[in-house]
């Protein structure tokens, strides 16, 4: 006979060494993994924003007084253009009209633009710049009555204007004219209404002295290559001197009544 099993169940060897366990449980190693992935890509982007700033950035040089863009207040952007016109200014537009009235406009977008408008009557006169799609640019006049004054089309809008839109109770004229026809700023100049004056930017430095003699707002905008200051915006009478910079290229006035503009 064989031998018998011993008494109990049989004893099993014990079983190979395992792996030792993460002291780190496994929902706080995928949280470790995505962040690190995160700064990853935060960490691109900056550098990618960074590169095309220094890239994409160069520096702004000087337009010439008549060609589009850059002359401006700090809200408008303006879209790099040429240095100098391409060819001779386009010739002037002179729209007519009675009443409310939006026209449509031409503007060589390689040149700036003023208006000279006109209007005979007695309640509101509005003249407001659109776009393409008809939405407003920017309201270049506002006034009550009568009125005979010059305005910028292009040098203050965000976007080259398509047309005008008109609100009044009597006949007007529009005539569109490249900027470079605006009248000479020499040092002493005066009006009635609103006006453009032109500046030698090499002759500006100097100082000016302002009067207005109206009974409403009277403003004054200076431009330069890429920037412009409001120097002057009262209610009624005013008089008092200020600042050209070198490097000015239009005066801006808006009025309601007699003003002067002298050198001192």
């Amino acid at each position: 006979m064989g031998q018998p099993y011993p008494t109990g169940y049989p004893v099993l060897p014990p079983p190979p060494p395992g792996r030792p366990r993460s002291k780190f449980p496994g929902w706080a190693i995928a949280v470790i993994v995505a962040g690190s992935l995160v700064m990853l890509v935060c960490f691109g982007g900056i550098t990618a924003f960074v590169i095309g700033g220094i890239v994409d950035d160069p520096a702004t040089p000087p337009r010439s007084i008549g060609s589009r863009g850059g002359l401006a207040d700090p809200e408008v952007s303006a879209s790099p253009v040429p240095l100098e016109p391409a060819g001779p200014p386009p010739a002037d537009k002179t729209y007519t009209g009675r009443g409310n009235k939006t026209i449509d406009i031409n503007l060589d977008d390689e040149w700036l633009h003023i208006a000279r408008i006109t209007h005979v009557g007695s309640s509101n006169f509005m003249v407001e710049t659109r776009d393409e799609r008809g939405r407003y640019v920017d309201g270049i006049v506002n006034k009550i009555g009568d009125y005979d004054g010059v305005r910028l089309l292009d040098l203050r809008a965000r976007e080259t204007p398509k047309s005008l839109k008109i609100r009044a109770d009597g006949r007007w004229t529009v005539t569109v004219q490249v900027a470079d026809k605006a009248p000479k700023w020499t040092g002493k100049a005066s009006g009635d209404d609103d006006a453009i004056l032109a500046v030698d930017p090499e002759q500006a430095a100097s100082r000016m002295r302002f009067t207005h003699r109206g009974r409403d707002n009277c403003a004054l905008v200076v431009f330069r290559a890429n920037s412009s200051d409001l120097l002057v915006n009262e209610i009624g009478r005013y008089s008092g001197e200020m600042p050209l910079a070198k490097g000015s290229v239009f005066i801006d006035i808006s009025a309601s009544g007699s003003w002067t503009l002298n050198r001192v």
